[in-house]
């Protein structure tokens, strides 16, 4: 059999002159770990400005529906006919919720559902009141309970619009969505509608308009007289794509304007994409602007062809659907609708569909993994499930991965979340099981393996989670690393740190609770995470992007495999940049740095890569013999196609490595990532 060598480098204080150590490299008998899937990543969620532009059609809320308001609710006070949050700063506006519809998640009236007849919200400083429909006997301070506001037209979300623009309900006949939106100039000035997108000055051109191009949406007058309608679609002080005028009639009509790109990666300047109406009114619904044939899952090509280049485990869908609904996760395009969970305007989130990530997780033959919203009622938990079920039989797919929430535990993700671990592990249970029962509705199928979050180090509440999940959940942590760099730390300082073995504290801890409770950890995010501190941007970035992060993440990983990790999902794919507490930028959180064109890898992607080659199967640890032990890491994979070794030197020299037996029936093939330069950027 074929025998495969990756040999991942990081000699981060290498000279010419160095002496070589040697050691000698030899594989335990028994593995540590059996059927480890390859390492995994995270989609991230869609932008219109970063490297995050992930999907073929760049216009969010392409149907024009309308903001979906769901949020949770842990009950802080109790009255007669009502009750409050525990957190003052989740309140909404006067009235915002009243008409809601209700669900009690956790406690003695656990399923109950009721109405918002009243809600009212208090000076700063203090929380705001509920009041519901009929008395909630039974309610406790603690109970979880989600709250769903019915739906309301006035602008669409992920638009910015100019003049008498807005929603109107209905829907178009032949169309998947409820809503479409109107122009109308015919009593004031111009009306406008403006997307913006690629709209990251520093980061230069992240998305190209290059190759064959199309859009098309409906349209129609929303009088009996005829009306035309302007389209602009331009580069800014550059290219002009589309400027016509468009007639509009009546009856619904089509429009399609095919046209192509010549863009590069390189200039700069945003593109704008606009509608716009001097007089009459128009209809306008489902528009897309985009590559003229998207790639599996309706996202960019470029997309596509990273990931399969990346060739992941697991494929994560996390993107801030915690108040989403179940339908709306597995609603077509052009019916699904924004959503928000926490208040802020900028809250808003325009999500692709499970099912985009399912079709697209199959592409690249990878596991899915979603991230069950956390707020679902039990009959939407099995909902879910129904169509989760017809998702993945549709694509053929073997294995699915579903979390309860994301971060439950984090008071950034509270409007969302369960932070008290036994509430938490009672609702994810009722949730499974809901799920569960709507997925095996069609008798048995594939794999389902379900999922709690933790906080990472937080070992009480990992043992509080395990005891209290229902059986067949695991657990799953996020081992972020090197939070912190300061001005009086050295670089060397800390990639000395970044870099580790399992018998480092935090992997030792892991392999304890892994063989105490008989159940692998799974790895949601993983990272450098490094937004804290005062350093200079240029060492913050050495540390995070340079040549010597891609090995250091590289040793998270195996080190993860070897300590009882057994999915583990890098964060994330893409991410020009993200802000620091210093209020300047780093180049987190992408292993790619823009998806301009494919494979655009920073070393931490090009070492996720590489170990993509040779992981997955029955993992060994190998004993080392030598003077650089201490700074090595490695681990042998054994697959029914043949073994494959991967091998981390964090040594401050060259290290001459032994593996006897390696090479005794064929030459090895060695991959090699040089992280000898932390300045240098770009993979060698």
């Amino acid at each position: 059999m074929r025998r495969w060598l990756t040999l991942l480098a990081w000699v981060w204080l290498a000279s010419a002159t160095a002496a070589a150590e040697e050691v000698t490299l030899t594989p335990a008998a028994n593995p540590v770990a059996s059927g480890l899937p390859r390492y995994g990543i995270n989609l991230g969620g869609q932008s219109a400005w970063g490297a995050e532009q992930l999907l073929a059609n760049i216009l969010g809320n392409p149907g024009f529906e309308a903001t979906l308001e769901r949020s949770m609710v842990i009950v802080g006070q109790v009255g007669p006919h009502s009750f409050s949050e525990d957190e003052s700063w989740l309140k909404r506006e006067e009235g915002f919720w009243q008409g809601a519809r209700g669900e009690i998640l956790s406690g003695a009236l656990a399923g109950r559902s009721f109405t918002v007849s009243d809600y009212r919200a208090h000076p700063a400083g203090k929380s705001a009141d509920y009041f519901t429909d009929t008395p909630l006997i039974g309610l406790q301070p603690g109970d979880a309970l989600s709250v769903l506001a019915p739906a309301s037209a006035g602008r669409p979300a992920r638009w910015w619009s100019e003049g008498a623009v807005g929603l109107q309900a209905g829907g178009r006949p032949v169309s998947p969505g409820q809503h479409f939106v109107r122009l109308d100039a015919r009593s004031g000035p111009s009306a406008r509608l403006n997307s913006y997108i690629d709209t990251l000055p520093r980061a230069g051109r992240l998305l190209p308009v290059s190759g064959a191009w199309h859009l098309s949406f409906w349209i129609r007058s929303a009088d009996a007289q005829p009306a035309k309608l302007r389209v602009r679609f331009a580069r800014e002080g550059e290219s002009r794509f589309i400027d016509q005028e468009i007639s509009a009639s009546t009856q619904w009509q089509r429009v399609d304007i095919p046209f192509h790109g010549t863009e590069t990666s390189s200039g700069n300047g945003s593109l704008g994409f606009s509608l716009s109406l001097d007089r009459g009114a128009v209809d306008i619904d489902d528009i897309y602007l985009g590559e003229r044939d998207p790639g599996p899952g309706g996202f960019r090509q470029a997309v596509v062809a990273t990931l399969r280049a990346l060739h992941p485990g697991q494929l994560r869908d996390w993107q801030g659907q915690l108040g989403d609904t179940a339908d709306n996760r597995f609603a077509a395009d052009e019916a699904r609708r924004p959503v928000r969970y926490r208040p802020g305007e900028g809250e808003i989130f325009q999500t692709y569909g499970a099912q985009q990530v399912i079709a697209l997780a199959a592409a690249i033959d990878a596991t899915p993994w979603l991230v069950l919203p956390s707020t679902l009622s039990h009959s939407e938990a099995r909902r879910f499930g129904e169509l989760l079920r017809s998702a993945v039989d549709h694509e053929k797919v073997a294995k699915i991965i579903v979390e309860f929430g994301n971060e439950n535990w984090n008071p950034l993700f509270r409007p969302g979340g369960i932070p008290q671990p036994r509430t938490h592990a009672f609702v994810a249970s009722r949730s499974f099981a809901a799920l569960r029962a709507g997925f095996i509705g069609n008798g048995r199928g594939p794999q389902l393996i379900s999922l709690l979050n933790a906080r990472q180090g937080d070992w009480p509440a990992l043992d509080s989670l395990h005891e209290q999940a229902s059986p067949g959940s695991r657990l799953a942590i996020a081992p972020y690393f090197s939070f912190r760099m300061d001005s009086q730390q050295t670089l060397a300082q800390m990639l000395a740190d970044a870099f580790v073995r399992p018998d480092n504290a935090e992997f030792r801890r892991m392999a304890e609770w892994t063989r105490r409770n008989q159940q692998p950890l799974a790895a949601y995010e993983l990272n450098f995470h490094t937004t804290e501190g005062d350093a200079l941007s240029a060492l913050r970035n050495a540390l995070v992007s340079g040549a010597s992060s891609g090995p250091a993440l590289a040793s998270r990983l195996l080190a993860g495999s070897l300590s009882g990790l057994q999915e583990q999902a890098v964060y994330a794919l893409a991410g020009y940049d993200a802000f620091t507490a210093k209020g300047d930028t780093t180049r987190l959180f992408g292993v790619t740095h823009n998806l301009a064109t494919p494979a655009q890898f920073r070393p931490s992607g090009r070492a996720l890569q590489l170990l993509n080659q040779v992981a997955g199967g029955n993992l060994h640890a190998l004993n080392c013999q030598g003077a650089a032990c201490p700074r090595l890491l490695a681990g042998l994979f054994i697959k029914p196609e043949g073994r494959s070794y991967a091998l981390i030197n964090g040594n401050p020299q060259a290290v001459t490595m032994r593996l006897p037996g390696a090479c005794e029936k064929s030459p090895p093939r060695l991959s090699l990532l040089d992280g000898s330069d932390p300045w240098r950027e770009t993979p060698n």
